[in-house]
């Protein structure tokens, strides 16, 4: 699996598919529906990519009944989310609402904000496509303020990993959505749209070059990585005033 989720990462997508699918084999010639269901989404998504919905789907809906009846919860929730998706991207809003609410259902009192992020996201576009401008801006607002308390709490190698989703895409939805009514607020939505992208790329993690050697080189390397780290303290205060 990790070869085809390598080679889908590098847009080699018919090596990616022929990895996987050497993969799914295997594991279900073990009798192991787990791993089975875990490759066939990670198929799921790379037929997405390539426009072929009914595949995707089909392989979904196998992916999450494996998924529910082991308990999987949270893989559960990844695949409807995968799910919910496709139907919106294909016109489909009612059908995507109605995947993100048995989502939230199955999800229950786990409520990773990792995840919620993307569930929120997905219900603000949802709601956008439906005509109905409050909810979709509450449901963007709270994506928003989770994906703000993670860029402040997680590691930055772990959130880039996790979050696959477009992170931009709670903050555009409320421009939109408030730039005819409120341009303060849309105003203010941009900065912090703007100082969450700074502080990701000024908090990523630096390491010297291979083969530095002169030790002014090392103590200007520390000196940043310190300055960045300052940064990073000072975002957390001015953004949540100290807390």
């Amino acid at each position: 699996i990790h070869g085809g989720i390598a080679c889908a990462r590098l847009g080699q997508r018919r090596e990616a598919l022929s990895l996987l699918i050497q993969a799914r084999d295997l594991f279900l010639s073990q009798g192991n529906a787990v791993w089975t269901a875990h490759a066939d989404l990670q198929r799921a998504e790379l037929l997405m990519q390539q426009g072929q919905v009914a595949a995707a789907l089909e392989l979904l809906r196998e992916v999450v009944s494996v998924y529910q009846l082991r308990g999987l919860v949270l893989n559960q929730a990844y695949g409807q989310i995968l799910m919910a998706r496709i139907y919106l991207e294909n016109g489909w809003p009612e059908q995507a609402l109605s995947i993100l609410t048995a989502t939230e259902d199955a999800l229950g009192d786990i409520r990773p904000p990792w995840l919620i992020q993307w569930v929120q996201t997905l219900y603000g576009l949802v709601y956008e496509a439906l005509g109905d401008r409050e909810r979709a801006y509450q449901a963007y607002r709270c994506a928003a303020e989770v994906i703000e308390s993670l860029t402040v709490t997680l590691p930055v190698e772990e959130h880039r990993m996790a979050f696959v989703s477009d992170k931009a895409a709670p903050y555009e939805g409320l421009v939109f959505l408030l730039a005819s009514q409120d341009a303060v607020e849309a105003f203010s939505w941009v900065e912090r749209a703007k100082s969450r992208a700074l502080l990701e790329h000024l908090t990523a993690e630096i390491k010297p070059r291979s083969g530095v050697q002169d030790p002014a080189d090392r103590q200007r390397f520390e000196q940043l990585r310190s300055l960045r780290q300052e940064l990073n303290g000072l975002y957390t205060r001015l953004l949540y005033g100290g807390q």
